[in-house]
């Protein structure tokens, strides 16, 4: 199944003493990976110039594990996609260092296909809920498949919306493809082993250590050709996503948020330095990523829309305060429509949020 290159990088990937770096540099003293693997010996004073002797040896007993973990991946119904797979995709190869080996189940051709990051953080507000429904929805009719990582809050909504929506979906775990984390996401993660596509850099058996989730990130951005945020608190894994994009020259999409909201602080903070970041509909992200002509004659219109809308609520707000609900009946807009209205206003001090879902001005 495997060609002997691609052996030899998964026996390589699979000791994880090592960083990836390393094994690049000590893979550069050698013809090929399987050169690497048949003469290690006989290089062992110039690859101890790139590793210590303890990785060293942990090199050749990797060895005698490899036989049993292809016979795992192969259990499993896991695929081993390496540098020198036709199947590995060239954005990920783009990355400093992409990684030896992905592991995957599912849809490998999904790999390949027109991919964008949607994350944000695990303790997620109503209105971060929405957002992500909305923009996976739009980005879905655009024909998008959706990644991310199959955590809690954003990262779920994202996944569920587009399975929902019958559309593909990746996701990019930070252990071993056969353990589910977290655990009550084994529902979600059977729909995507079955109708879209799991993805790991982990061997099998490998639990979601702390350190792996900032790498399962830089995953995440490196398969897409931008990355979504769309709530993002200050101590999110998504802005660790931000910085893994810009690092890989990808496009950043930033929904803006309610100022009040501690659910937004981060990405709204990180608006402030990603230049043409922030994004209110899809078409912000088809016209930065090229795939619309630039449509400012539809921004003009839309915006003269917004404005009369904005006037109409200022106008039932100098009455008093409205709770949302009777806002949303007022305006005739859509929850999502009106919530993106309202942090515009809101953002732009024009209105106020209060408890209980009221607006005041």
């Amino acid at each position: 199944m495997y060609t002997l290159d691609e052996q030899a990088c998964i026996w390589l990937n699979s000791v994880t003493t090592i960083p990836t770096l390393k094994k690049y540099k000590s893979l550069e003293l050698f013809e090929s990976p399987h050169d690497m693997y048949l003469n290690l010996a006989d290089k062992k004073a110039e690859v101890l110039e790139h590793v210590n002797e303890s990785m060293y040896n942990d090199l050749i007993q990797a060895k005698e594990t490899l036989p049993s973990l292809l016979d795992r991946l192969d259990e499993l119904n896991i695929v081993a996609v390496t540098i020198y797979s036709d199947t590995y995709p060239g954005l990920l190869m783009e990355i400093t260092p992409p990684p030896l080996v992905i592991y995957c189940k599912g849809r490998l051709e999904l790999l390949k296909s027109n991919n964008i990051g949607v994350v944000g953080t695990r303790d997620c507000s109503r209105y971060g809920v929405e957002t992500t429904e909305k923009f996976v929805v739009d980005l879905v009719k655009a024909g998008f498949t959706i990644v991310s990582g199959m955590a809690r809050g954003i990262d779920y909504i994202a996944h569920n919306t587009a399975l929902n929506l019958k559309a593909d979906t990746i996701a990019v775990l930070a252990s071993g493809l056969d353990i589910i984390y977290p655990p009550e996401h084994k529902e979600l993660y059977r729909k995507i082993a079955d109708k879209g596509l799991l993805v790991s850099e982990y061997i099998p058996g490998t639990p979601p250590n702390g350190f792996q989730f900032p790498e399962r990130n830089r995953i995440i951005s490196g398969l897409s050709s931008g990355v979504l945020v769309t709530e993002a608190g200050e101590k999110s894994g998504a802005l660790i996503t931000i910085d893994y994009a810009l690092e890989q020259d990808r496009e950043v999409f930033i929904v803006p948020g309610p100022i009040t909201s501690r659910f937004c602080r981060g990405s709204n903070n990180r608006l402030k330095h990603v230049q043409g970041g922030l994004v209110t509909e899809v078409n912000d992200i088809l016209y930065r990523l090229g795939m619309i002509a630039d449509y400012e004659d539809e921004q003009e219109v839309t915006v003269m829309q917004l404005d009369f809308m904005e006037q109409k609520i200022i106008i039932e707000l100098e009455k008093g305060e409205m709770h949302f609900d009777e806002i949303l009946q007022m305006t005739g807009l859509s929850v999502p429509e009106l919530n993106s209205l309202l942090t515009r206003m809101e953002i732009c001090g024009i209105v106020k949020k209060n408890s209980g879902n009221y607006y005041e001005i």
